[in-house]
């Protein structure tokens, strides 16, 4: 845990889930954690950006004998589907855990965001004056940590506010 300063009390907590097995555990202990009567709970999950038929385009390599792809109608739909999936599983993800949080006596809201899941998180972690993350660590080694990047190591030293990182035990 990162405590920022300065420390002034627990009024708004905002638990971090992407549906794996560790984010499984940071709702475990925030269902379990002794905080404050009247503390603010909030459950924030974020889904990919939308890619775009012009990001599609604009992304495709060129070279000598490739040329950019052109985006057909049928491209733009599978596009357009997926990002309606990837809503419908954030929302339903949201749903759950607001029900699980709800079936021990723990009121919570719900927030899905959409785009670089740190960034966004620390934004409206900025933006709604949070003061405690909770979040689980995907458990990366440090090398593959730091090559890919990790949304707890980012919160941890970017965000704000103070961080708990909830990591499963060997």
């Amino acid at each position: 845990m990162v405590v920022r300063a300065p420390y002034t009390g627990l009024r708004r907590v905002l638990l971090a889930i992407d549906g794996s097995e560790n984010s499984q555990l940071a709702l475990e202990y925030l269902q379990n954690c002794p905080l404050p009567e009247h503390t603010s709970k909030r459950v924030i999950h974020v889904i990919p950006p939308e890619i775009t038929p012009d990001a599609f385009s604009a992304s495709w390599q060129l070279n000598m004998e490739l040329t950019a792809p052109i985006v057909t109608e049928q491209m733009q739909e599978q596009l357009s589907n997926k990002a309606r999936e990837e809503a419908e599983f954030g929302e339903a993800l949201i749903d759950k855990t607001l029900e699980e949080l709800e079936s021990q006596d723990i009121t919570a809201t719900g927030i899905l965001r959409r785009g670089d899941a740190a960034g966004e998180i620390i934004d409206y972690a900025r933006e709604e004056q949070i003061d405690l993350i909770i979040v689980g660590s995907r458990g990366l080694s440090a090398f593959r940590g730091w090559l890919l990047g990790s949304v707890s190591r980012k919160l941890v030293h970017y965000a704000n506010c103070s961080v708990m990182v909830v990591k499963k035990t060997n």
